[in-house]
């Protein structure tokens, strides 16, 4: 777990870290991320944090050094934050099972082998997935939908993706929403669509028409500036515009002439 000091233990007491206590550090799966990722902010809502912790749980699942990470935090003990996969609530519970544990075997038992560290899988640059993930949401797909479309990831992790600045992202989490974003282009939004399309006009997200010639994944790259009539949107309100005037025996021909069909 990446921190920038240890917590205070005791009121008025803050211990200062040994750098030899923190070795194990550096293979952390949640190097580069934002802190606030793992400790929220002041006045977090309940759904908000949620929604962090489970983002912050799932970079943790991949972590080569969760163990030691969860094994530090439960020893100091760490009063905040999310420490080897698991928030405060979560580490008090372990706490009092290990004790429990302790407590029923003899003090002669041997050690059991420590379990091998997962190999650490390397994150890459998240720029061109959460500009994909939020374009589709211009256009109504949203995490629901495209979660079900995908063999790894969830909902809350593509939600984070989209709606926070998260740094890094799974290689392959990367490559399937790539592979998903020119199909879902071509697909019709599911019933929420309204919602999603909400959420990304509030936020003032790019759709798919402003990304298109452009590095989608260049960090350094800019949107095309579009117009109304560019975007799905702006089209299929010309359309329906068109089918009324139709309706009403008005043609293009006679708006252009000035002279509307007797």
């Amino acid at each position: 777990m990446t921190t920038r000091m240890i917590r205070p233990v005791d009121e008025g007491l803050v211990r200062l870290a040994d750098p030899s206590r923190w070795n194990w550090t550096t293979a952390a799966a949640c190097g580069g991320e934002d802190i606030d990722l793992f400790f929220g902010a002041d006045g977090e809502r309940q759904p908000e944090r949620e929604e962090r912790e489970q983002y912050a749980k799932e970079i943790c699942a991949d972590c080569p050094i969760r163990t030691e990470c969860l094994d530090y935090a439960i020893s100091v003990p760490e009063k905040y934050g999310i420490w080897g996969g698991l928030n405060e609530e979560e580490r008090d519970g372990e706490r009092r099972r290990r004790m429990r544990h302790v407590n029923r075997e003899s003090a002669k038992e041997q050690p059991k082998p420590a379990a091998k560290p997962k190999p650490k899988v390397a994150r890459i640059d998240s720029t061109g997935t959460q500009r994909r993930l939020r374009a589709l949401a211009v256009i109504g797909h949203g995490p629901n939908m495209i979660a079900a479309r995908m063999t790894v990831g969830s909902k809350s992790m593509l939600g984070s993706l989209r709606d926070h600045r998260v740094r890094t992202v799974l290689p392959e989490v990367a490559r399937q929403v790539a592979d998903l974003y020119p199909i879902l282009l071509e697909t019709e939004p599911g019933p929420l669509s309204t919602q999603v399309i909400a959420t990304a006009c509030r936020h003032g997200w790019r759709g798919p028409e402003a990304w298109e010639g452009v590095d989608i994944d260049d960090p350094n790259a800019a949107p095309r500036e579009v117009s109304v009539s560019e975007t799905r949107q702006g089209q299929e309100a010309i359309e329906q515009a068109r089918r009324l005037l139709a309706a009403a025996g008005i043609s293009d021909v006679d708006i252009v002439a000035g002279q509307p069909a007797a």
